[in-house]
């Protein structure tokens, strides 16, 4: 128990110091990042290893799984200041954006899929142009009206 309020102790200090570089609400948007990327590797090794389905279609079923852990957990924590706009407006913009972002996340996995063959390298390429694309569509657009210091 005592490790656990040290961790804890540890990770508030730590978000404390970067929220004086970064945004506040970056900490919960890494968080969420993480979870979903977690999502995708979980739902992927699934369908690739027990269900011996094709990379191309794991990597457009596990980012779509990610992509629901994703607005689930920005919304909920990371922009937690409610904005003007309805649930399903946000949700709406949320995944109109992603879909840009997984037809990217996907054309780039695949590219690199079929250059190295492994399965994770190419999931990872795909993730990392998804995670800058869509922090900046995130704070700009769909969390617009949201005001966060």
């Amino acid at each position: 128990m005592k490790k656990l309020f040290n961790l804890y102790n540890m990770l508030k200090s730590l978000n404390n110091g970067i929220s004086n570089v970064l945004p506040k609400f970056f900490f919960g948007y890494l968080i969420a990042g993480i979870s979903a990327v977690l999502a995708l590797f979980i739902i992927q090794s699934i369908l690739i290893y027990f269900f011996q389905i094709k990379f191309l279609i794991t990597q457009i079923v596990s980012t779509c799984s990610a992509i629901f852990v994703s607005f689930t957990i920005n919304n909920i924590f990371t922009f937690k200041k409610r904005n003007k706009k309805s649930l399903s407006r946000k949700i709406t913009q949320f995944f109109i954006t992603n879909l840009l972002s997984m037809i990217l996340n996907v054309s780039i996995a695949n590219y690199i899929f079929k250059i190295f063959e492994i399965w994770y390298i190419a999931s990872l390429a795909g993730i990392c142009f998804a995670v800058f694309f869509n922090y900046f569509i995130y704070k700009y657009k769909i969390w617009s009206d949201v005001s966060i210091k």
